[in-house]
């Protein structure tokens, strides 16, 4: 089992171990909490002189078996997103419309990088206002009839010190002000894992010369812990069947065929020797 516990009691009341355990991976939510289920929804608008210039939401469901298996939906307001699935050993990929594309993992990771990544974004939200985040521990509590440590979530009075960015796309990060954070946490109170998490922020910045403000906001919530569904493959009439892809010559000479004269091959080194060239 991946060891990185959570210290709960600290987690409670230190913004920096919250951040932590937030930004742990899902796939160590799922050895600490066995089966379960996500839902998650997020939203970000960035303003100019107080008019919205970009905005997007998203809304995301995920579901793992006890066995590690999962069925994920992520789809957003520009109306693409991504759906995979995952049997144990097949991977089930499409875009947010579509069928399925079904594919072995290329790299042992690969299966557990993609529910990660998409489980990470109320964190990476939640990190862009970190640097000025304060926590009330709100005592012990029940959620989804788990034992819990309930945190409330405030705009500290002051700025905490963070490591500078040094990437060049990220540089902008520096010039954060934090300008409103509201929310609550949920602790699970045996695993520390974060069972619930809501929250919402503006943050002021400055990127290409541009004074621009963001506001944040974003949603999580585990539920059905130890379900019993197990979870496997789409159903067959939504997997696409890809056909061998043939050698492009060979494509090219049926489609030419009596239209151009035979492409030459090229000749092999031995050929090139033989002929002195």
């Amino acid at each position: 089992m991946l060891k990185l516990e959570v210290d709960v009691d600290k987690a409670s009341s230190d913004a920096v171990e919250l951040l932590r355990a937030t930004a742990l991976p899902h796939h160590w939510t799922s050895e600490v909490l066995g089966a379960h289920r996500v839902n998650g929804s997020s939203s970000v608008e960035v303003l100019e002189g107080g008019s919205t210039i970009e905005e997007l939401s998203d809304e995301l469901l995920l579901a793992v078996d006890s066995e590690g298996h999962y069925r994920m939906t992520l789809d957003n307001s520009k109306e693409y997103g991504r759906h995979a699935s995952y049997d144990g050993k097949t991977l089930y990929l499409r875009p947010r419309f579509g069928p399925y594309h079904a594919r072995l993992a290329q790299s042992e990771t690969e299966a557990s990088d993609i529910r990660n990544e998409v489980f990470a974004g109320a964190s990476d939200y939640l990190e862009l206002l970190g640097r000025q985040l304060e926590l009330s521990d709100k005592g012990e509590s029940v959620f989804e009839g788990r034992a819990a440590r309930s945190i409330a979530l405030q705009l500290a009075p002051e700025a905490r010190t963070v490591d500078a960015e040094t990437l060049s796309h990220k540089l902008w990060r520096n010039s954060i002000v934090v300008d409103a954070i509201r929310g609550t946490a949920s602790l699970d109170a045996e695993t520390g894992a974060v069972l619930y998490l809501q929250f919402e922020g503006t943050i002021s910045y400055q990127r290409d010369g541009r004074s621009l403000q963001m506001k944040l906001q974003a949603e999580r919530t585990i539920s059905k812990v130890g379900h019993e569904e197990s979870i496997g493959a789409p159903d067959d009439a939504a997997i696409m069947t890809i056909g061998a892809r043939r050698r492009e010559l060979a494509e090219r000479e049926e489609l030419l065929k009596s239209i151009a004269p035979p492409a030459r091959k090229a000749p092999t080194p031995k050929a090139s020797l033989k002929d002195g060239r």
